[in-house]
């Protein structure tokens, strides 16, 4: 048996690269995490997975005993329908750790999370979504004769997010994806025309160029 470590700047870039190099797949992988730094310039994360001399991950059914039966007492966390879901360890074995996504508020019995925590199957695991409202912008811009004008229109929703789905592991790494985007009210054809007029644009209007500025999706 030998010991394989590998060093990178996140966890799941180690994960990734130990896959690659003992060709299994991620549900299948076990590690023991060494060292986790997060500084404002250098982050690093190394983790050792336990193979035999054919470079076999110990974690497959059909190796050492003491290995599979150590694995089968850690509790475990997946995600199911956007909810985390923890089965607690059993004696001797350790609790399961899940990793919050980056750019998600992600809250632990009511404490938000950046590293990778310890959860247990009485941990409220919750996702705080921005209370930021949709937003829409109209903007306006003339050439140098004044002759023409040219118009821009953008709408950026508000995103709620959840838990993408994940199979059952020791160690979950989170991720998000979008359940419902919450989009500002389209700009009207009379918002459009105050608009204009704000800019003193009264005349040589093209009504069918006036329309397509009434697109959900915005314009240029």
């Amino acid at each position: 048996m030998q010991i394989l470590s590998f060093t990178c700047k996140t966890l799941k870039d180690c994960i990734v690269e130990a896959c690659k190099k003992l060709n299994i797949s991620e549900d299948k992988l076990q590690y023991t995490i060494i060292e986790s730094k997060k500084g404002l310039f250098i982050s690093k994360v190394t983790i050792e997975v336990k193979v035999d001399e054919s470079g076999n991950d110990l974690s497959e059914e059909n190796e050492d005993n003491y290995e599979v039966n150590y694995e089968e007492k850690n509790g475990t966390a997946r995600v199911e329908n956007g909810k985390v879901i923890i089965k607690a360890a059993k004696e001797g074995g350790r609790n399961p750790q899940i990793l919050p996504p980056k750019n998600l508020s992600v809250f632990v019995d009511g404490r938000e999370i950046k590293e990778l925590t310890v959860v247990n199957e009485n941990s409220i695991i919750q996702i705080c979504n921005e209370d930021e409202p949709p937003k829409r912008f109209l903007h306006i811009q003339m050439d140098n004769n004044k002759m023409h004008a040219f118009v821009t229109i953008n709408y950026v929703p508000q995103c709620v997010y959840k838990f993408k789905d994940a199979k059952e592991t020791n160690i979950l790494i989170l991720e998000k994806e979008i359940l419902e985007e919450k989009y500002p009210p389209t700009y009207k054809e009379a918002e459009i025309m105050e608009a204009l007029r704000e800019r003193n644009i009264t005349y040589g209007i093209i009504r069918e160029n006036l329309c397509k500025c009434l697109d959900e999706n915005g314009v240029e």
